[in-house]
């Protein structure tokens, strides 16, 4: 795996850059944490860009931006709007890159993210953390964010199926938001996996929350 720094990209001058002989991460390091892309070589972004948010950074109001973020739920506004605009502290050492955000002033907490990229292949390993620098405990969860192009499908595994008396316990929990319609179209329910389509002639949120043994997966669609 090859590491770039000072890269440009998309109007950010200093974008950090992971690659291979076949996939490639560029990483912001002037607004926060942000993976704003991932895809093959010369090939598409798999991400979303905010086009209004392009090249911005600074100020005290909270940009989407678009890419890959880490936030801290339940989402409760104004805690998990901090304004992720700031610049962060990275370090490669050949293998992993460490991104480390400034602490969070109306938190006093501190997002993590390290990224494990391979040698060959399009495989990437992203592991989130979330430092607790208060005197005191906080409740929260772990919330990582993909905010992906239009057009795809995402895909939630589900539980192995099973019958009988050995499957006599819940094997998943789930969470739904006020807004979420479980007709809506867009929803396959399958034996094997859970898929929400995007449509751009549909503009209604819907949002789940399944929480198994690899833990909280979140899938938002929007139209």
């Amino acid at each position: 795996m090859k590491f770039e720094e000072h890269v440009l990209y998309m109007g950010w001058p200093n974008c950090l850059r992971l690659y291979n002989d076949e996939a490639e991460l560029i990483i912001a390091i002037d607004i926060g944490i942000r993976i704003l892309h991932y895809g093959f070589i010369r090939g598409q972004n798999i991400f979303y860009l905010s086009a209004e948010d392009m090249g911005q950074q600074g100020g005290n109001k909270w940009k989407i931006y678009g890419g890959h973020r880490l936030w801290h739920a339940p989402e409760a506004i104004p805690r998990t709007y901090f304004p992720d605009n700031s610049p962060i502290k990275y370090s490669f050492d050949g293998k992993n890159l460490l991104l480390t955000q400034l602490q969070e002033t109306i938190t006093g907490l501190i997002k993590q993210i390290q990224i494990r990229a391979f040698e060959h292949g399009n495989r990437v390993e992203v592991l989130h953390r979330i430092i607790n620098q208060n005197l005191w405990p906080v409740k929260l969860s772990v919330w990582a964010i993909s905010v992906m192009r239009p057009g795809g499908t995402a895909v939630i595994p589900q539980e192995p199926y099973g019958e009988g008396d050995d499957y006599l316990l819940p094997t998943r929990s789930m969470a739904l938001w006020s807004y979420t319609q479980m007709h809506d179209l867009r929803w396959r329910w399958g034996r094997k996996y859970i898929q929400a389509s995007q449509d751009v002639n549909l503009v209604s949120e819907q949002k789940i929350g399944i929480l198994n043994k690899q833990g909280l997966g979140g899938i938002l669609s929007r139209g």
